[in-house]
């Protein structure tokens, strides 16, 4: 949620026991990560128009105590949002047992919580996910996928989560769980936030399957791309970054633009939404936060190939900090 929904400050302890006194309505909303998920999720074209018969499942994974599960239940509901489920680490329970060192360090318990709720999916499908650069969402997500496609298996996995300095006592029963019945899912995409201040850390060609976002328009642009959200729910989205989330008429044609460059083919719902918004004098296409179209270039590399990178990733990201 944080950083990734929410422009949320936690770079210091007084900014993060600020968090803790805040109201629903002092939080603010990443500019359209309210309406990309509402798309997301149900496909809408308009409000009340529905795309989607059933919602698609939507959980948050928040490093926040589940103390603030109230208030940050609060301010998704006052955004509109609806969802299936959310998870918040229990710091607590760390201060109990005095694992101090647990409270900033969240690629265990996220690990953990994700791969509770894959193991609920015993069904076919595809799974996205959204993180942001001002932790390790990257580096939890891409070993995740790798485990799931089978290009780690339970040891290799282990070495992966070693590499960041994971405490393997912690998530060894969950993979163990999940080795012999590893549900068929496969990860459509990975769609990392940058967030002002930070950046994402790159090694290729391990890092090709993740793709970053500067603003929730190119993330749904990159959604469709991957069949996720429909072109139709593109009129009524553009006018709510136009008229909420102060993206100007250029900068929306420039970003649509970008990306009509990239696709395979054309696709005339969004060359009519273009051309609708070009204007005498628009600036040529930017990608303006839209990252090129994402590759995955795993091929050719196995296991101990990728340990290795993501020993050097996780060195570089560390360095980074």
């Amino acid at each position: 949620i944080d950083k990734t929904y929410l422009e949320t400050e936690f770079e210091s302890l007084v900014k993060i026991a600020r968090i803790a006194f805040e109201e629903a309505a002092d939080k603010i909303t990443v500019r359209g990560a309210a309406d990309i998920l509402l798309a997301f999720r149900w496909g809408y074209m308009a409000p009340g128009e529905l795309l989607n018969d059933t919602p698609r499942a939507l959980h948050f994974i928040s490093s926040s105590p589940p103390q603030l599960r109230s208030v940050l239940s609060e301010k998704l509901l006052m955004d509109g949002l609806d969802w299936s489920s959310d998870t918040f680490k229990n710091q607590a329970y760390n201060l109990r047992v005095g694992r101090v060192d647990l409270l900033r360090q969240h690629i265990a318990y996220k690990v953990c919580a994700i791969l509770q709720l894959i193991g609920q999916y015993p069904v076919s499908g595809k799974v996205f996910f959204i993180g942001d650069n001002a932790e390790s969402d990257a580096y939890i997500y891409l070993g995740i996928k790798l485990f799931l496609e089978r290009r780690l298996d339970a040891d290799g996995f282990r070495s992966y989560l070693g590499s960041a300095g994971v405490d393997l006592t912690i998530v060894d029963d969950i993979i163990g769980q999940l080795v012999d019945d590893r549900p068929d899912l496969t990860v459509g995409g990975i769609l990392i936030r940058e967030v002002p201040g930070y950046q994402l850390k790159r090694v290729a060609p391990l890092t090709d399957a993740v793709t970053s976002f500067e603003n929730y328009l190119s993330a749904a642009l990159l959604l469709h791309r991957w069949g996720v959200i429909s072109s139709k729910t593109f009129p009524n989205l553009v006018r709510r970054f136009h008229n909420h989330h102060g993206f100007g008429r250029e900068r929306l044609h420039s970003v649509l633009a970008a990306y009509a460059e990239q696709l395979d083919k054309p696709d005339s719902s969004l060359d009519e939404l273009t051309s609708a918004l070009s204007v005498e004098g628009t600036a040529a296409p930017s990608t303006d936060g839209f990252e090129s179209l994402p590759l995955e270039q795993f091929d050719g590399l196995g296991q101990d190939d990728i340990l290795r990178l993501a020993k050097d990733w996780f060195g570089v990201m560390k360095e980074g900090h």
